[in-house]
């Protein structure tokens, strides 16, 4: 769906050799294409759990690399949650834009739950969302 060639080049990550081997091609044609990055400290922490602000920043990067993403024409499109404060910085336009296009929503009070793990589940609802958006 989003044509990401395959990689044979290694990403420099300091704890490149825990990640399976399965995963590294795909890891690696992600980070090449810009939708994946590593930790401040050099790794990529593969085996870790990704939270829901961690997703909403690589959808917004999966989308807009394939062309696909607009952004909101104004603030009334933004989106309040209750625990934006919560909303890391980084991650706080990912956020809007995901929840503005339908791609991640709260889970439930108006809460976005921005540091909470993402599901299997939301996991899979959310790559089906964006092969919809094409």
């Amino acid at each position: 769906a989003l044509g990401l060639p395959q990689s044979g080049a290694a990403v420099p990550f300091a704890d490149d050799g825990s990640l399976p081997e399965w995963a590294r091609s795909g890891v690696y044609s992600a980070v090449e294409a810009g939708l994946l990055m590593g930790y401040e400290d050099g790794t990529f922490r593969g085996a870790r759990a990704i939270s829901r602000a961690e997703m909403a920043v690589m959808l917004v990067r999966a989308a807009k690399y394939s062309g696909q993403l607009a952004d909101p024409a104004n603030d009334a499109a933004r989106h309040t949650f209750d625990d934006a404060e919560q909303i890391p910085d980084w991650a706080i336009d990912s956020v809007q834009l995901t929840a503005s296009n339908g791609l991640l929503q709260g889970r439930g009070a108006n809460r976005f739950a921005p540091l909470e793990p993402l599901t299997r589940a939301e996991g899979c609802v959310l790559l089906l969302r964006l092969l919809d958006l094409e």
